[in-house]
């Protein structure tokens, strides 16, 4: 899906998006997805009543750095 679809053809496939996060969830039974591709992010951000549990390891990271940035740009 990441190279195939969304790298090469701009592609955002929610169908197949759906069936992988149920793949993993349903049939493995893994609690929760971590999104670790900027890709799976994009795809997340797009998608329309997602209902499995991700974790959006790229959300994460920007939500925590812009948190330090205004800790660090209040302290000067």
């Amino acid at each position: 899906m990441i190279y195939d679809r969304i790298k090469e053809n701009d592609h955002l496939d929610q169908g197949l998006y759906f069936e992988i996060l149920e793949e993993v969830t349903e049939r493995i039974g893994c609690e929760s997805v971590v999104l670790g591709c900027t890709e799976l992010s994009l795809m997340d951000e797009f998608v329309t009543d997602n209902p499995y549990p991700v974790v959006d390891a790229q959300s994460i990271l920007v939500d925590r750095t812009i948190e330090k940035a205004l800790a660090d740009r209040q302290a000067i």
